[in-house]
């Protein structure tokens, strides 16, 4: 195995450890919602028509991907009518505009049809001849139509080249997500629909990580757990938030806050936050010296116990913000840990939080600049976004053993 294989496996690995016990919540109670009629904003019997993706772990948990502009869905073409008589050859490769191959893209002329191997290579040999249209579809891709003169016995050379399936969200769908989220319960529902309009990697993985079913861990059975003395947080900052890295805290405690709002992150760092552990994967990929600093920061945050031995991390960094060169975070606690005034659970998802500017000690400009202008900026089309979801189930292989079971432009069936 290559050494780079060798350090993603060790990633993933340390990734899985990193979850397990984690990412747990109180259930939400939605008895006033019982009575909710989510209509099915015009696609008919709850149907998604135009999903991104559709990301399934080995629980069965679900989660759905609209990404894109909101615009109507694109639609196929016709299907091809191509009729003739004869039988002639049509051979080729099909390939996308950066040149690589692509494999189990069908190939149909007529009735007569046949997939590319791996290679993206195809040969049709009872193909119709005269005058045809040859229709050409991948997963991922837009169907192409193309037309073709086949002579019997003599054999038709044919190069064809895909473009990526356009994103987009369909009105349609988004309303219908938007129904569907009113009473969503990460912690009870199998299926999460997240709505993506900014088609970054992170913003992907935002939607992936965020309130993902597959992360909700029960912590009932917790034994309760108290600092002594408490963390509080007053207009002044945050005080015995004991999160220490050497001889310095992880935190700034004078920019500790209970709210979002109370902090100088601004509206759209606040609307387009990043997601922890993938924002970490990430890092560590592109230079894992680099980061340790910030690994170090999140460790000894998650690692605080409080004097007790909780089996899952009593609070841990979930949501990262980029603010005119300084990096923000959530820190979550979960619902066992007691804590002191000025403390609340401000966003109602069942856990306290508090937020706070990361000691700048902890990170250089240069990892500020590396996620503002490319993980968080950097725009990608619909293959550079499927990669990216590759990634993501690399990643997960050993916390869920997930996988893609819909490319873009299947319909999903909403529970």
């Amino acid at each position: 195995m290559k050494a780079t294989s060798l350090f993603r496996c060790l990633i993933a690995t340390l990734f899985a450890l990193s979850l397990i016990g984690g990412c747990s919540d109180e259930s939400v109670d939605r008895s006033s919602d019982a009575g909710t009629n989510l209509t099915d904003g015009g696609n008919g019997a709850r149907s998604l028509k135009y999903p991104f993706a559709v990301f399934k772990h080995a629980s069965g948990k679900t989660n759905v991907l609209l990404v894109g502009p909101v615009q109507a869905a694109p639609a196929d073409p016709d299907p091809s009518t191509t009729t003739g008589t004869g039988s002639g050859t049509l051979s080729g490769t099909v390939k996308n505009a950066d040149d690589r191959p692509i494999g189990e893209a069908t190939i149909k002329v007529g009735d007569a049809s046949t997939e590319t191997d791996f290679n993206g290579a195809y040969t049709l040999s009872n193909a119709p001849t005269g005058t045809v249209t040859v229709e050409v579809s991948a997963a991922w891709y837009a169907t192409k139509q193309q037309s073709a003169e086949i002579a019997e016995g003599t054999p038709k050379q044919l190069e064809i080249v895909l473009e990526g399936k356009p994103l987009a969200i369909d009105p349609a769908d988004k309303a219908l997500a938007e129904q569907y989220n009113q009473t969503f319960d990460w912690t009870k529902d199998t299926v999460s629909v997240s709505v993506v309009e900014r088609t970054t990697q992170a913003a992907l993985e935002a939607a992936i990580f965020h309130r993902n079913p597959e992360f909700y861990r029960d912590t009932s059975g917790e034994a309760e757990l108290t600092p002594s003395p408490l963390p509080t947080v007053t207009s002044g900052g945050g005080q015995n938030f004991v999160f220490e890295v050497g001889a310095s805290g992880a935190l700034d405690p004078a920019t500790i806050r209970d709210r979002l709002a109370e902090t100088p992150v601004a509206e759209s760092a606040q609307k387009n936050f990043l997601m922890w552990e993938p924002t970490k994967h990430y890092l560590t990929l592109w230079d894992s010296a680099k980061v340790q600093g910030l690994k170090d920061m999140a460790s000894a945050i998650a690692q605080q116990g409080w004097g007790g031995s909780p089996k899952v991390n009593p609070q841990r960094v979930e949501r990262v913000f980029l603010h005119d060169s300084e990096i923000w975070v959530q820190v979550v606690f979960e619902k066992f840990v007691r804590l002191g005034s000025g403390i609340s659970d401000a966003d109602n998802d069942g856990r306290s939080e508090v937020y706070a500017k990361v000691d700048p000690a902890h990170y250089t400009a240069e990892v500020y600049e590396e996620l503002a202008n490319n993980y968080a900026a950097k725009t990608l089309d619909t293959l550079g976004l499927r990669d990216a979801l590759d990634a993501i189930e690399t990643l997960l292989y050993d916390v869920s053993k997930p996988e893609v079971v819909g490319a873009i432009g299947e319909p999903f069936q909403l529970p």
